[in-house]
């Protein structure tokens, strides 16, 4: 069977991307600035949850991505598996469940430094719930982006090239999207790391 990318991993990625953005606006924009920081609202509550589960479902999606190119590349002409709706439940059931775990404590707060509904200041130098749903999930994105780009450098290099050109061209397509993914999350995390 003809090898496809992962096109609807790719669509959905990029949806969940878009959505975060209009959660971000529209949480920088609606909620207002209250004399109080760390107030826990109705509106912080449900803008904060949106906010981390899209974070959380566009770093799994990328996961998802790297795998199925490393998938590819360990077997180029297996059975072309990308579009299946199960790994889509997967990664929104992961969320979800992510979200729904740390709800009973009541973490999604306006906070005024950021001028977003975030997770709330513990009061620690270190917080729990940002390991949780923001840093796991980023690490496990990038450690596979990362891991697959090296992987796809040295099979493209000198494993490849008894392939069919069309699966190639697929394959180098689909590396060329998770390196450049790989790059700009890596400088996202060196700026996060420098503020």
């Amino acid at each position: 069977s003809r090898r496809n990318p992962p096109a609807g991993l790719m669509l959905s990625k990029t949806v969940t991307d878009f959505m975060f953005t209009i959660f971000f606006f529209v949480m920088m924009l609606a909620v207002k600035d209250t004399d109080h920081d760390d107030d826990a609202t109705l509106s912080c509550g449900i803008l904060g949850r949106g906010f981390i589960v899209t974070w959380i479902v566009s770093q799994l999606y990328f996961t998802v991505i790297s795998y199925e190119l490393f998938g590819t590349l360990s077997n180029p002409f297996r059975r072309p598996n990308a579009g299946s709706w199960k790994k889509h439940i997967l990664v929104i059931c992961t969320a979800v469940l992510a979200i729904a775990l740390v709800t009973p404590f009541h973490i999604f707060r306006y906070r005024k430094q950021y001028g977003i509904c975030y997770t709330c200041n513990t009061g620690d130098q270190f917080s729990y719930y940002n390991l949780f749903l923001l840093y796991c999930p980023m690490i496990l994105s990038n450690f596979s982006g990362l891991f697959v780009t090296g992987y796809s450098m040295k099979r493209l290099s000198n494993g490849l090239q008894k392939t069919f050109e069309l699966r190639r061209l697929v394959i180098r397509r689909q590396f060329i999207l998770i390196a450049v993914q790989s790059v700009s999350s890596l400088i996202a995390v060196v700026l996060w790391l420098t503020l």
